[in-house]
């Protein structure tokens, strides 16, 4: 059996302060689309609730 030596990987080149901010503006802008993504999902799922529950109504008065 042949055994390879395995070769080092080569250390990453520490970040510059343009870089870091530019990660920081990214993730910045990620949070805030997500966070409004979280609210327009919050009103849908709200919306949706209003309608089953109109439709549980509906149900209930042709049961009745």
């Amino acid at each position: 059996m042949i055994f390879m030596k395995e070769i080092p990987k080569p250390k990453p080149k520490p970040l510059s302060l343009e870089e870091i901010e530019t990660r920081i503006h990214l993730y910045r802008d990620e949070s805030r689309t997500i966070s409004h993504r979280v609210n327009a999902l919050t009103d849908r799922r709200k919306e949706i609730n209003d309608k089953i529950k109109e439709l549980k109504e509906k149900a209930k008065e042709l049961k009745g």
